[in-house]
């Protein structure tokens, strides 16, 4: 194969998973010997953390459908570098790269959900996740049913790809935990149930406050810990720890700690893991955690 250009579109000005594996995609598809740009609104984190992997990066309006002007820059951007393939991740620059890409000819366009947020039956949804793409990629086998069902797509137009991690950093053979576990006052007896994410409503950090009040009526001795950050200002933080006091769950908390996260977070909850997320098809803190040799559990809803 010969090398490509490839184009990944991203709106969202903040910093998680999504964004984390655009960039690890990025920097895979480098080493395969593919010329990768990414395309993102000022201020966004993603732009920073791209230059420091050394990917090409431009920084755009990226408007949604009725954005003609930003349609034209991207159809013109899309040209000037000859990009091969365009690969677009949230709502709006999926619009924009999307019609791009169609009025350029030739141009592919891939993309890519993330989360497994319900889709409507509406022209918009039929436009954007079917029509536009020439795939669709899911993070997640469910969400790839459900898209399927939703828009009336093709099935062999839409994979189901789930995210992947690094096995080296997260390494049980060369990673320990104990500095993790004594910073909270835990010993090697001492049962810790840890969970490592950004800090959104959308993740469900509420239901393993409420899990905990009921577990610690059993086990008082057991530590909750919660790891994570959000991108911008957000009252989550709060929100969790006045939750916790009211319903009498004294849950430790370690902020920040996301993308970059140490793989010593997820080796001390030796005890076990808790996903919360109903509304991610695919999980990389599961993988992070299967490969740190740990019990964990997730709710049956999730992708």
């Amino acid at each position: 194969m010969h090398p490509l250009v490839i184009l990944h579109t991203e709106s969202s000005t903040g910093w998680g998973g999504q964004e984390i594996r655009i960039i690890t995609e990025s920097v895979g598809m480098m080493k395969r010997g593919h010329r990768v740009l990414i395309a993102c609104r000022p201020g966004s984190m993603i732009a920073r953390r791209a230059r420091e992997q050394g990917i090409e990066t431009f920084i755009m309006s990226l408007g949604g459908a009725f954005d003609i002007a930003g349609i034209r820059r991207m159809r013109a951007f899309l040209r000037r570098h000859k990009v091969d393939i365009v690969n677009t991740h949230s709502s709006r620059d999926s619009w924009c790269g999307g019609f791009a890409a169609k009025f350029s000819g030739g141009v592919k366009v891939v993309r890519t959900r993330h989360l497994s947020i319900p889709v409507k039956r509406s022209f918009e949804s039929r436009l954007l996740d079917g029509s536009l793409p020439d795939a669709v990629v899911t993070t997640g086998e469910s969400l790839r049913e459900h898209i399927i069902e939703r828009v009336d797509l093709d099935p062999d137009r839409a994979v189901s790809i789930p995210t992947g991690i690094d096995l080296t950093r997260f390494d049980p053979d060369t990673v320990s935990g104990e500095g993790f576990r004594q910073e909270f006052g835990a010993t090697d007896t001492t049962p810790v149930i840890g969970t490592v994410g950004m800090l959104r409503h959308m993740k469900g950090h509420v239901y393993l406050v409420e899990a905990a009040a009921e577990v610690l009526e059993e086990y008082p001795q057991a530590i909750f810990i919660v790891v994570g950050d959000v991108p911008s200002a957000s009252p989550m933080k709060e929100r969790i720890a006045t939750y916790a006091a009211e319903l009498g769950s004294p849950t430790a908390s370690s902020w920040p700690a996301t993308g970059t996260t140490s793989p010593k977070s997820w080796r001390a909850s030796t005890s076990s893991y808790c996903l919360r997320s109903a509304t991610r098809a695919s999980h990389r803190r599961s993988a992070r955690r299967w490969r740190c040799a740990g019990p964990w559990s997730q709710p049956t809803s999730a992708g």
